[in-house]
């Protein structure tokens, strides 16, 4: 059983959301008796010998960046990957093709392709995605371009009519799918990710709030400085952790005259899940709801209590095991008080544990991919 996987970035380190998916699918398919050809475009990361380990072939290609593809009347995140050296390799075999992501689909309708089985890795709807881009984003440029790029991007999302499959990783997007491109085109198979057995430190013994995410990334950006200006400002008992990847000036300024917020940069992969697992709470927050979050599924894996909102967990199936985020300051104030020094109830481990199993399992999910290629 043999599959080539193109994938919009080096899926090594898996650090990340979308590249997350694809490594750990990658594992799943390994394991599961694949023989994948794997072919990355370079987006600012190392070529990996890890991936050597799961893949019987990589290659690895550059991305036409910067303003000519700009000028294209194609998404930019599209145009950019257009190599004559992947189809060229992709023609080099007849295997199925699992495109990871819109970003990747430059060559599905390519007439010398039209007799393979391709499937389309739905990472978001992305022009939705890019429209919440455009909403949040406070650079004036950005926002241009983002909302160019929706534009763009609706536009070419009918490219997919030529796909055989369209596999969504969240049910909310699954549902947007299913009613554009039909209930047969469509298969909902869950995000592939890291985690197997649910972990959870029940007792509390150094109480404190986390937030964590991409800092540089202005959803996250606002999601932060919301919390340091209604939660630790107004109540300065409570501790905050704001921890992740480059934080932006403006989140350590508003922290800091205040001594219970400490802001954490780029902590690596063991520390981030030290500060998960610690925290008496786990505080996920979006403007925006974008396919299934990573964050939120380590975070039942490995943290005590989850408050979310509907932006977070909104397509994953996991509303049950959160505490619902409140909408104003005094309810979102007392629910992070009942919780604060509350120890984990070792039952919520195992309804956790359960719902995970069945929702998230990346043996069951890599069986689904491989029924569609056979």
């Amino acid at each position: 059983m043999n599959i080539n996987i193109v994938s919009f970035n080096i899926p090594f380190p898996a650090n990340y959301g979308g590249v997350i998916d694809v490594f750990y699918k990658i594992k799943a398919l390994y394991k599961a008796g694949a023989k994948i050809t794997l072919h990355c475009f370079e987006y600012g990361r190392e070529h990996s010998d890890e991936l050597n380990k799961y893949c019987a072939e990589v290659y690895y290609y550059k991305r036409k960046t910067g303003f000519l593809s700009q000028l294209s009347t194609l998404p930019y995140i599209v145009k950019s990957r257009e190599n004559e050296n992947l189809l060229r390799n992709l023609l080099s075999n007849n295997y199925p093709i699992l495109f990871e992501g819109l970003h990747t689909c430059y060559y599905i309708n390519n007439p010398e392709l039209r007799h393979r089985t391709k499937i389309v890795r739905a990472h978001n709807i992305e022009h939705h995605y890019y429209s919440g881009l455009a909403k949040t984003s406070g650079s004036v440029v950005e926002k241009i371009f983002f909302t160019i790029e929706k534009f763009r991007l609706k536009k070419f999302e009918s490219q997919l009519k030529y796909s055989d499959y369209i596999i969504p990783l969240s049910l909310s997007d699954a549902s947007y799918y299913k009613q554009v491109y039909g209930e047969n085109k469509t298969v909902y198979i869950p995000v592939f990710h890291q985690n197997k057995d649910v972990d959870i430190k029940t007792e509390v013994l150094h109480p404190y709030l986390l937030f964590h995410g991409d800092l540089s990334v202005s959803e996250n950006i606002n999601a932060a400085i919301f919390l340091i200006e209604n939660v630790a400002k107004a109540d300065r008992s409570l501790k905050l952790i704001i921890a992740g990847k480059n934080p932006d000036t403006s989140i350590k300024k508003s922290a800091l005259s205040l001594n219970n917020v400490s802001v954490q940069a780029s902590p690596n992969h063991d520390e981030m899940q030290d500060l998960v697992r610690n925290a008496s709470i786990n505080i996920l927050y979006a403007k925006h709801p974008a396919g299934v979050k990573l964050k939120l599924i380590n975070t039942l894996y490995s943290g005590r209590y989850c408050i979310a909102n509907h932006a977070i967990t909104e397509g994953s199936g996991l509303d049950s095991l959160c505490i619902d985020f409140p909408e104003n300051q005094t309810g979102l104030l007392k629910t992070i008080c009942e919780y604060y020094e509350k120890d984990f109830d070792e039952k919520e481990i195992i309804i956790r544990q359960s719902v995970l199993n069945e929702l998230y399992n990346n043996d069951l999910s890599s069986e689904k991919i491989i029924k569609l290629i056979k």
